[in-house]
């Protein structure tokens, strides 16, 4: 019982104080060794959340994969799509990003609705070199007017000076 409390204790002293890497570590070794065990779901969950938090986004996409399809049942990884879609941006996984934003829009009626959702989808479309459906996802966004609509419209214009659309970038910007 104290073994376990400083243990708790420890964890809890190293994340406020910032120590992500070494709580990214410690739990990707724990998940690794049990991954069915008792604390499996709060070690992938706190690997891909010390992962990320360090900037080492990959490893933490590498968790929360695992952690999806072994406990996606449970409250940490039910409904993810969206941290997975955010973990594949920040390792510049674009393809992979945007496929998991289009799951997320499709299992969730919000994230359909949501503009900043079809951003995201626009924009990985444009960092993965898709520039024919980034050019058609971000001319209804700026359509669509209001803040997204000025960000697309700055990414409109960058998809056309690429496509050598020069006429069509200069009226854009």
């Amino acid at each position: 019982a104290l073994g376990e409390r400083l243990d708790r204790e420890r964890h809890e002293f190293l994340w406020r104080n910032r120590q992500y890497d070494v709580v990214a570590e410690e739990s990707a070794r724990g998940y690794d060794r049990a991954p069915t065990g008792p604390d499996a779901v709060e070690n992938a969950y706190w690997a891909v959340q010390g992962f990320s938090r360090a900037g080492r986004f990959a490893e933490a996409v590498k968790y929360q994969l695992r952690g999806m399809a072994d406990h996606g049942k449970s409250g940490r990884f039910s409904g993810t799509e969206e941290r997975l879609a955010l973990l594949y941006m920040g390792a510049a996984k674009y393809p992979e990003a945007r496929r998991a934003y289009q799951a997320w829009s499709d299992a969730s009626a919000s994230a359909r609705r949501s503009k900043d959702v079809r951003f995201s989808l626009a924009y990985t479309a444009y960092r993965a070199g898709d520039l024919a459906t980034a050019e058609l996802e971000l001319e209804e966004l700026v359509a669509g007017g209001g803040s997204i609509g000025d960000g697309a419209r700055f990414y409109l214009g960058k998809v056309q000076e690429r496509l050598k659309k020069w006429a069509e970038s200069k009226t854009t910007f």
